[in-house]
């Protein structure tokens, strides 16, 4: 992704600023849940990324879960 695309998404001005804040949370990623739930299925840097993504758009979660490819919970709203 080009730095306009992560800048629209996530309001971060480049991919070197979001690796920046990923790497300041540090082990915190780690501990990521949703909804009491913890995704495997993804790596912790994509986890993060759909996080700020969704944190920036307030978009539905069907509509994120058809952009990132991942399968919706039954229990998003």
């Amino acid at each position: 992704m080009d730095n306009k695309t992560i800048h629209h998404l996530t309001g971060l001005l480049s991919y070197n600023n979001f690796s920046m804040v990923f790497s300041a949370f540090g082990n915190s990623c780690e501990n990521m849940n949703y909804y009491q739930e913890v995704i495997n299925a993804m790596t912790l840097e994509d986890q993060f990324f759909l996080t700020l993504v969704r944190l920036r758009l307030n978009k539905p979660h069907w509509l994120t879960a058809a952009l990132f490819k991942i399968k919706e919970k039954d229990k998003f709203s």
